[in-house]
């Protein structure tokens, strides 16, 4: 039962990253910084998660892309390995070993190419790559995973 909610976080991360992450110009620098989408704050509200963290966990979803390559996705104020840790005690894990689970909280990195974002996510030995296109026009990205409506997302100042 632990590990299926920490199973249910590491997939809400991981969704929320691919929902988040096209965008950009054709290079990283235009989409370094942090973008946010309200309806994915909206989803993950009503989600399992914001049951498992609490009625206002889920108000705040923040993507951020860093000069690096690397991805961190904000829940709440919360790294995903903050929210690996806390939903582990939660879950009644000793502290220790809780903390010891850090390790495989989702780890996201990303390339961009021309109008095209390809994001990696490493999570303890599984390993995935999604790419999609995306439009950026000022503030706001546009883009369609898996065929899906368009989504679009603000840059947050």
């Amino acid at each position: 039962m632990k590990n299926k909610k920490l199973v249910s976080l590491a997939l809400l991360v991981v969704a929320a990253a691919l929902l988040l992450t096209a965008c950009g110009n054709g290079s990283k620098a235009s989409i370094v910084g942090k973008w946010s989408s309200p309806e994915l704050t909206k989803q993950m509200a009503a989600s399992e998660l914001d049951q498992m963290l609490g009625a206002d966990a889920t108000k705040d979803v923040v993507m951020e892309f860093t000069a690096d390559g690397r991805i961190e996705t904000l829940i709440g104020g919360k790294t995903s390995a903050e929210l690996v840790v806390e939903m582990a005690k939660k879950a009644g894990v000793p502290a220790e070993q809780a903390e010891a689970m850090k390790a495989d909280a989702p780890v996201l990195t990303y390339k961009v190419d021309g109008n095209k974002l390809t994001v990696s996510t490493k999570m303890g030995d599984q390993a995935t790559e999604e790419t999609t296109e995306f439009k950026l026009e000022g503030d706001k990205l546009t883009f369609t995973v898996g065929g899906n409506a368009p989504v679009t997302l603000n840059r947050v100042k």
